[in-house]
């Protein structure tokens, strides 16, 4: 009985733990570190990206010159950590542009 108690109890509060930020607590978003030299390119990125102007899923600083903490990007023309593409929709994540204050949210 208890254990049909927890299961029910369980999967009625799952959906709720679930949270649909595709970046995880350690700032990776599928096992790459969201933090580093960034490249862009037209197509065929590591991630596709929307910017918005508040609510994003990780706000990233440019400011840095050596970033090595989440959300500080140094952008590249080539051999970066990682790439992005510029998209309208059908992001992996969204990002907002913020100076001193990057990081998840």
């Amino acid at each position: 009985m208890l254990m049909k108690l927890l299961l029910i109890l369980f999967l009625i509060l799952f959906p709720f733990a679930v949270s649909d930020n595709p970046i995880t607590a350690d700032c990776k978003c599928r096992d790459i570190p969201l933090f580093g030299k960034v490249e862009i390119k037209k197509f065929a990125a590591d991630f596709k990206i929307l910017i918005v102007p508040a609510g994003a899923d990780i706000r990233i600083d440019t400011s840095v010159k050596m970033p090595d903490r989440c959300g500080q990007w140094e952008f590249v023309k080539a051999c970066g950590d990682f790439s992005v593409e510029f998209v309208p929709g059908g992001e992996d994540f969204t990002v907002e542009f913020v100076k001193g204050d990057p990081g998840i949210d």
